[in-house]
């Protein structure tokens, strides 16, 4: 039998973890991709937090963070408004209710991250990281 190549075996880690992340923030009303935007919000500056940054930090498209986007708003954890100085620009604000999930979501992360290294001592977690971020470069040419 042939051994799987790294590309299976990344894909299928990818998306095992989508999964499991999507099943567990389920019960918040959200998905993996609705709660990557909302920790990167939670952990930006105020005046920082606008539809082209979140763009520009995942590598999405706009038709992309704005189904994201909508589907936030819908569900009532961002506002958003146009910008008075720039009209082209969307500025978004978190509610009560997305810093509330923060704490219950960043829980999860670390629930996950911990299921990801079951087994590796410190010094193999080490090695994956900078192997993985090896592997990224690679990827994107960063």
């Amino acid at each position: 039998m042939e051994e799987e190549t790294l590309g299976l075996i990344i894909r299928r880690i990818s998306h095992a973890a989508k999964k499991e992340t999507d099943n567990n923030l389920k019960r918040l009303n959200l998905t993996m991709s609705q709660g990557l935007v909302l920790e990167y919000l939670n952990n930006t500056p105020d005046e920082e937090l606008t539809q082209r940054a979140i763009e520009q930090h995942f590598n999405l498209q706009h038709p992309t963070v704005s189904g994201i986007l909508k589907r936030l708003e819908k569900n009532g954890f961002i506002t958003t408004s146009v910008n008075q100085a720039d009209r082209r620009v969307k500025n978004i604000y978190l509610t009560d209710k997305a810093r509330a999930v923060e704490l219950i979501a960043r829980q999860d992360k670390k629930q996950m991250e911990e299921t990801y290294v079951k087994g590796l001592t410190a010094q193999e977690i080490e090695t994956l990281r900078g192997l993985l971020k090896k592997v990224l470069n690679n990827m994107t040419g960063e």
